[in-house]
């Protein structure tokens, strides 16, 4: 750190020089200053853009003559026909339940356990006896 006594005990030679470098570090500040300063502009460019694709409205837009159409009511331009008369359509259907379960009643069923030996029903974070998860059926066939 250069103080008020340091630069009374330089000679002229010695401050001309202390002047370059603060000039030249000046000069490398400022141009360093300069490309900071160009970068953030182009991320916040970018940012932006990304942003806009984000939440700005879809490509699907519609054109002024598309705004114009809808502005017309078809509906009141047509004279008043008259309502379609209603027709009853009635139907029968099969209870959908129990169909698949008939099939399925016949067939023959295979049990399959998969056991572990006493010494191996412990659990081997806590220590407790380890009990059934579930049991898988088959049919065969």
């Amino acid at each position: 750190m250069i103080t008020s006594q340091s630069i009374a005990a330089m000679t002229i030679e010695e401050l001309k020089s202390l002047c370059l470098q603060l000039q030249e570090q000046c000069r490398e500040l400022s141009q360093q200053n300069a490309e900071l300063t160009a970068k953030l502009k182009w991320f916040m460019e970018q940012f932006r853009l990304s942003k806009k694709r984000q939440f700005d409205s879809s490509s699907e837009r519609t054109t002024p003559l598309q705004k114009q159409l809808l502005l017309f009511n078809e509906a009141e331009a047509r004279p008043q026909a008259p309502e379609p008369d209603l027709e009853t359509i009635t139907y029968q259907r099969r209870k959908g339940r129990g169909l698949r379960e008939m099939n399925l009643e016949d067939l023959p069923v295979k049990v399959i356990e998969n056991r572990l030996p006493e010494e191996e029903r412990v659990c081997p974070f806590c220590g407790g006896p380890l009990h059934e998860i579930s049991t898988e059926v088959r049919s065969v066939g």
